[in-house]
């Protein structure tokens, strides 16, 4: 299966990263691994309930951290969308759906 994490997604998380690694050393890393769990079961996250579209947008919310990471599953392929705040700019992702 194919994993695509697009350059504006890519700096959204390591922006926040960079942030929980300034706190605390090591733990930006945490968050970043999520990436390895959608991999797994991209299907065993919920579907992004604030999202009444026809594509199947799923969120992986972080146990740790007040971040969701959203994320299109395709047949063979899983698009994140964005790594961002549970309180901030809710649905800003929209325009970046492939």
């Amino acid at each position: 299966m194919r994993f695509h994490v697009p350059p504006s997604v890519r700096r959204e998380a390591t922006a926040a990263a960079r942030w929980y690694d300034e706190h605390q050393s090591g733990v930006g890393d945490e968050l970043l691994s999520i990436y390895v769990s959608i991999q797994r079961d991209p299907q065993g996250f919920p579907r992004h309930e604030q999202y009444a579209g026809r594509r199947d947008v799923r969120r992986c919310p972080l146990k740790r951290f007040p971040y969701n990471v959203v994320f299109q599953n395709l047949p063979g392929e899983i698009w994140v969308i964005a790594v961002g705040h549970d309180q901030r700019r809710p649905l800003y992702w929209r325009n970046r759906l492939p």
